[in-house]
Formats: structure tokens, C-alpha cells, sequence
């Protein structure tokens, strides 16, 4: 069951890439390392118990998937995430990541 409103799951998400984005662009000026990794895991455990969502020990979360490998769904492909049958699954938005997450719930 989700326990978060479609709206605050995608201000959530949203405001995370925002963070993450200022980030890669402050180290890329200063070239300082700047680590906030542990506000951004927190955020997206937040957000996995909120939605129920499914943990793979391998690959993690849907969402933290959505966060990191597909950039925040900037590098989504058809073949990013696909049903049993290939089907692709388009989590290119939080928006569209959240209707998958309710769909599967």
C-alpha cells in the first residue's frame, strides 16, 4: 500500500535531483568533493517505505535505480525496465515512476 501522496512522492524525487544536480555542479567548478550521499540515501529509504517498494539485493530499489543509474529517469530507454513479457515500463518521469510503484502495490 502507498502511504504517500503522488504529489509528495514527485516533490520529494524532484527536489532530490535538484540537490543532486547544484552537487556535480559545484564540484565541477570547485572541484571539491561534496558528499551528500547519506541525505540522499535517507530520502530514498524514506521514500521505499512509503511506497512498498520492492528491494532487490542485487540491483536495490526501483526508485533508487530511477535515482541513480537512469539519472533521475534522464537516461531512461525502452529497455531500461521491462515487464516478464519485455514489455517496456516507462519510469521516465517521478510521475510515471510513481504510477508503476501503485500498479505493482
Amino acid at each position: 500500500m502507498i502511504n504517500i501522496s503522488k504529489e509528495d512522492f514527485c516533490k520529494a524525487i524532484n527536489r532530490l535531483k535538484e540537490s543532486q544536480d547544484q552537487l556535480i555542479e559545484i564540484d565541477r567548478v570547485l572541484g571539491a568533493v561534496c558528499n551528500l550521499g547519506d541525505l540522499s540515501d535517507t530520502v530514498i529509504k524514506l521514500l521505499e517505505k512509503l511506497t512498498d517498494a520492492y528491494i532487490n539485493d542485487q540491483f536495490g530499489s526501483d526508485i533508487s535505480y530511477f535515482c541513480w543509474e537512469l539519472d533521475f529517469g534522464r537516461n531512461w530507454t525502452p529497455d531500461s525496465i521491462t515487464d516478464m513479457d519485455d514489455n517496456p515500463i516507462d519510469i521516465s518521469t517521478p510521475e510515471k515512476l510513481y504510477d508503476y510503484l501503485v500498479a505493482c502495490s
